[in-house]
């Protein structure tokens, strides 16, 4: 998985997010991607498609794909049920003579979760193999 839009052949899905909590810390939870599901792409995510995800790396939350807006860090796991999101936080930090956030973007970001304008993640990744099968009527790439 590459979360860089640098990244060349690099494309980019609008992918719901199932965060289970959003924290005050502005730590979350969730999935990025769940397997043998159809997503609103018509893609398929095997188990396979993250074999060679480097545990305990951690990347960049960035705003807009913009990799000058760098507003938090996760890292993914991959369990039965998909790819999860661990570690994930966005970056709240203040400055403890004003009490100004660091990183403004990062808690405008947060405060769009926490109201729930901000319903889904957009993730940039490079396909290296697939294949492709119908479901339901619609073409599908595996």
């Amino acid at each position: 998985m590459k979360i860089n839009n640098q990244e060349s052949n690099a494309e980019v899905k609008n992918l719901q997010v199932e965060i289970k909590e959003l924290k005050e810390d502005g730590s979350f939870e969730g999935y990025v991607a769940v397997f043998n599901n159809v997503d609103f792409g018509d893609d398929i995510f095997s188990p396979k498609a993250f074999a060679e995800e480097t545990p305990n790396k951690y990347y960049p939350i960035l705003a807009d794909h913009d990799t000058r807006k760098v507003i938090g860090k996760l890292q993914v796991y991959a369990d039965d049920y998909g790819l999860k999101l661990i570690n994930a936080k966005l970056n709240l930090m203040t400055n403890p003579k004003t009490n100004d956030y660091l990183v403004p973007l990062a808690a405008e970001k947060y405060a769009n979760l926490k109201n729930g304008d901000i319903s889904g993640l957009s993730v940039g990744y490079r396909v290296r193999d697939c294949e492709f099968k119908e479901v339901d009527g619609t073409d599908c790439r595996v």
